[in-house]
């Protein structure tokens, strides 16, 4: 049983290896000072820096926290000219697809 659970632990830490390259060639392609402030969220926000804003009835709410934005946040981030925070949780907000 110990030989099989080493095995998993070993499979785990290869997928991990194997992202975490990943992770690094594409944050490598986003300016410092958002990566900077990213990580800086992340790690005050239990492992989530970045969260998607939906739309909700007739404006739009934060996924992470569930708080109704107000509609020039929404409109900042739609615009995308800058690195949008919510302003109730902290998280950077992202308009989604």
């Amino acid at each position: 049983m110990e030989t099989a659970n080493q095995a998993r632990v070993d499979a785990l830490e290869a997928e991990y290896q194997s992202k975490k390259v990943s992770r690094d060639q594409l944050a490598a392609t986003i300016p410092t000072a958002i990566v900077k402030e990213y990580e800086s969220i992340r790690r005050a926000r239990k492992g989530t820096g970045l969260t998607k804003m939906a739309k909700a009835g007739s404006g739009y709410r934060c996924t992470a926290c569930n708080v109704q934005l107000p509609m020039h946040v929404a409109q900042q981030v739609h615009q995308a000219s800058k690195v949008v925070r919510c302003p109730s949780c902290g998280r950077i907000l992202w308009k989604g697809e």
